[in-house]
Order: structure tokens, then C-alpha cells, then sequence
């Protein structure tokens, strides 16, 4: 196997666990975020004062955003999809609740529905970055490079600081054997505290003097 093959590979299996961890790699605090074992307790403990909440105000749209939220963090992704879409019913033009959901229905394989709901949420909020990450990642998924490179393109152009567009976007190029596109923005992740994007340069690095 030539030398440059083997590094297509080895990104691309690499991005493929980078947008995974995207999925709910969420840059606020009313959106999923990887769970730990500290924060399960907290989650479990969010979704009974909330349900506390709700069943006091059944109209508390960002009680069910929360909870939705604590489900997802809980891996009961069915009934974060609920409580977002019950979120969106009570305030259509909750732009945050429809990345929710769509991040929901990315992580439950619901191409479609998640598409969806990042397009209505940019529509209603074009500002949020992590919307255009997301909808990054699905783009990926399905073979629509371009679409890809253009919504991390955004992301970034709205959060400078925010390494992950950064290491996403270089591994992107990468993948693509686009190998000098690729190193500025591995290099950049690496600068924003990213270190497994030093490591993806070295490789790109490698595979530059060979190609």
C-alpha cells in the first residue's frame, strides 16, 4: 500500500471519531455535552427537579430544553427528542432547541430529521456555530464535501477560538490528500489546545514530503 494511501486512511478513521465526539461537542450551556460520571448524577438529579418544574408549569419552554438536554446527556435520546420537540412546540422559533433535536436525531441515525432541524435553526439564528459544525458532520457522512468544508468555513468565521471547526476542517482536507489546505488548521487546533491535532499534522507533514 503507497505510503499516501495509508494516510488517507488513517485521517479518515481518525475523522470519523472526531465527528462523533462533534456531535456533542456543543460550545454552550443550553446544549448536549459529553457526559461523565460526575455529571450522570448531576443529569438524573436535573431531570427530577425539572420534571418538578414542568409539571408546575407545563408552558416552561426551557425546562423542557433542560431536561431534554439532562435525557440526552443520559443517552435516553427518545425522550430528549420528545422534550426539545415539546420546547419547539411551546416557542417555534427556539433556534437552540432545533440543533438540540437535531443533534438528537444525528446521534440516533435520523439523517433526514437532523438536516432538518439545523437548516430551521440557521434559519432562525444563523449565529450559532455549533448548528454549522453539526450540519458539518451529516454533510460529511453523505459525501458532500463541499457543503462540508463551506459550513466549518462558517463555524469558524463565527468562533475564531473554537479548535474543533479548526481540527475538523484540516482533517477534511486531509482526507481529501488536499495536504497544504489541511496543515494551517491542524496547525490552528493544535495552537487552540488541541493536541491530537499536533499529532494529525505530524502525519500530514509526513505524508507532504512523500506525495
Amino acid at each position: 500500500m503507497k505510503r499516501e494511501h495509508f494516510v488517507v486512511i488513517l485521517i479518515s478513521s481518525i475523522f470519523l471519531v472526531a465527528c462523533g465526539s462533534n456531535q456533542v461537542e456543543i460550545q454552550t450551556n443550553d446544549s448536549p455535552v459529553t457526559p461523565t460520571v460526575a455529571a450522570w448524577h448531576a443529569d438524573v438529579q436535573a431531570v427530577t427537579e425539572l420534571s418538578e418544574q414542568i409539571e408546575q408549569d407545563p408552558h416552561d419552554v426551557e425546562a423542557f430544553n433542560q431536561r431534554g438536554l439532562a435525557y440526552f446527556n443520559l443517552e435516553q435520546y427518545e425522550k430528549a427528542i420528545a422534550d426539545f420537540s415539546q420546547a419547539i412546540e411551546l416557542d417555534p422559533e427556539y433556534a437552540q432547541a432545533y440543533t438540540n433535536r437535531g443533534i438528537a436525531y444525528a446521534t440516533t441515525q435520523q439523517t433526514g430529521p437532523a438536516v432538518a432541524d439545523y437548516n430551521r435553526s440557521i434559519e432562525l439564528d444563523p449565529e450559532l456555530a455549533q448548528t454549522y459544525l453539526s450540519r458539518a458532520d451529516i454533510y460529511h457522512q453523505i459525501g458532500l464535501f463541499e457543503k462540508c468544508a463551506a459550513d466549518l468555513l462558517q463555524a469558524i468565521e463565527l468562533d475564531p477560538e473554537a479548535a474543533a471547526p479548526y481540527l475538523t476542517l484540516g482533517m477534511l482536507w486531509a482526507e481529501q490528500e488536499q495536504y497544504e489546505d489541511a496543515l494551517p488548521y491542524l496547525e490552528k487546533a493544535a495552537d487552540l489546545g488541541l493536541p491530537e491535532a499536533k499529532h494529525i499534522a505530524e502525519i500530514v507533514q509526513q505524508a507532504m514530503t512523500t506525495h
